[in-house]
């Protein structure tokens, strides 16, 4: 599951919950990424499920390094449902759903198709 995702072209940062305190998940991630032509730098953190992508945006687009991260399995099984809430109350699902939105319309500006990828997983 995708927890945090910051992009700026040539720098991608993402928290994952499947590479934190994995070690070894994490370095596969890493080593998928570094596999890809345009990728410039891996770093892992798996204390914190941290994975930072330098990489040159002439070369490879941000869509590409989301793929393969899914590819490993990093962003989540297809068509997971996010965690039950039911014990929320009506307005903070009201919240939830909203932010959620608002989530998925910064992800889909800033990366286009990758974006729509990512926000459909999160969803």
């Amino acid at each position: 599951m995708l927890l945090h995702f910051h992009h700026v072209p040539g720098r991608l940062r993402v928290e994952l919950a499947s590479i934190r305190r994995n070690r070894q998940a994490a370095e596969a991630a890493a080593n998928a990424l570094r596999a890809l032509p345009g990728v410039t730098a891996v770093s892992t953190s798996p204390a914190i499920g941290s994975l930072t992508v330098s990489y040159d945006p002439r070369r490879i687009a941000p869509h590409d390094l989301t793929a393969a991260l899914d590819r490993q399995g990093c962003l989540g099984p297809k068509g997971a449902a996010a965690p039950a809430a039911s014990s929320k109350g009506l307005a903070s699902r009201a919240g939830d759903m909203a932010a959620q939105a608002l989530v998925e319309a910064v992800l889909r500006r800033m990366l286009g198709d990758a974006g729509s990828m990512l926000a459909r997983l999160i969803a």
